[in-house]
């Protein structure tokens, strides 16, 4: 399945230093990748909060 991190509203991923290496972000990837996905579009992720965030400023 594809899955997308999106920024949508006041979302704080992807504006995250960690983005690339973050824990919560590969287990979030890991725990679907093996579910097939009928919808081409996949599945887009909003984080709202976050205990692992790390302003890029």
């Amino acid at each position: 399945m594809n899955i997308r991190f999106s920024s949508r509203g006041n979302g704080a991923c992807p504006f995250c230093r960690k983005k690339g290496k973050c824990l919560i972000m590969n287990k979030i990837q890991e725990a679907v990748k093996d579910i097939r996905d009928s919808d081409a579009a996949g599945m887009e992720i909003v984080i709202y909060s976050c205990p692992g965030f790390e302003e890029i400023f």
